[in-house]
């Protein structure tokens, strides 16, 4: 259904496009839904979050060094891949695949808020919009990280504080969820498909170079989350905590930072990332029907 959703916003992107206003609303749903069901005891800050941090930003940096000097777009375009904070619906993903909806939701806290604090140093030092005062930097950032991020998160425990009876109904809709993440593809894979259209074909063998950086870091960070994870014993929640971005804020923050062409990064990530996605969940669910067997 994910690869469906995707190829549907691909086919239908001029009738998505002017619907994307309600991605927001989407994502607050879903991470309203999810945090309902988990205990916040579970959200506890881990050594293992620094360990992550040091690969998105170590890793972005050294990236951009080394690429720069072969190209400037393509070192920008491997920063924007690995900096980008972890999706804020990665937690959604998380808890179909059984992983640790407490960690997920903790380390993506965590590292939206290092990005807050990073970016309008890091992007005064590497980008092309660097006259942007740091507090200004912040604020932008911040409006654009925490409604959707921490109202969903009080939200729920509001809920289940004062009206347990409706939070037992909400415990209820189990499939939900997935349903609003495959309208949401939609809707983000014609976004993508506009962002492409509009980059239009200037400079194809860049764009190309971009969107297959895009690929190779977005594999490479499920890959190294995955081996980390398995250190700690919990290789899904470690693997989604690298892999799986928040995409339409790096979009902003390429826009907003560096040369526009890297906008195309992390409008591609989002096949990228969704495509594992949808092969995790189908795995998932295989292994799933094996065992009940």
């Amino acid at each position: 259904m994910l690869i469906i959703a995707m190829v549907l916003g691909i086919i239908l992107y001029d009738v998505v496009e002017p619907l994307t206003w309600v991605f927001p609303y989407f994502i607050f749903t879903m991470l309203f839904l999810t945090f309902s069901k988990i205990d916040i005891h579970s959200i506890k800050f881990s050594r293992a979050f620094w360990i992550l941090l040091a690969v998105q930003v170590c890793g972005g940096i050294g990236l951009y060094f080394v690429l720069s000097f072969m190209n400037v777009d393509w070192g920008q375009a491997a920063l924007i891949s690995l900096f980008t904070p972890t999706a804020t619906a990665a937690a959604v993903v998380t808890g179909m695949l059984g992983g640790s909806v407490g960690f997920l939701t903790a380390y993506t806290l965590f590292i939206n808020i290092a990005v807050v604090i990073i970016s309008p140093i890091l992007f005064s030092l590497v980008g092309v919009n660097a006259e942007l005062s740091f507090f200004h930097s912040v604020g932008l950032i911040s409006a654009k990280v925490f409604p959707v991020l921490f109202l969903p998160l009080f939200s729920a425990l509001l809920v289940r504080k004062i009206a347990p009876k409706v939070n037992a109904v909400i415990l209820r809709a189990k499939k939900l969820n997935f349903y609003l993440w495959a309208i949401t593809l939609v809707l983000v894979s014609g976004n993508t498909v506009s962002i492409i259209k509009d980059l239009g074909s200037g400079n194809i063998w860049s764009e190309i170079l971009i969107a297959a950086t895009s690929l190779a870091l977005c594999l490479a960070q499920f890959k190294i989350g995955r081996k980390v994870g398995k250190y700690f014993g919990d290789k899904i929640s470690f693997g989604q905590a690298l892999g799986q971005k928040n995409t339409l804020l790096g979009i902003w923050l390429a826009n907003t930072y560096l040369n526009p062409i890297v906008s195309l990064a992390p409008a591609t990530y989002i096949l990228w990332h969704n495509t594992i996605n949808s092969w995790q969940l189908m795995k998932h669910k295989t292994e799933m029907l094996e065992h009940d067997e």
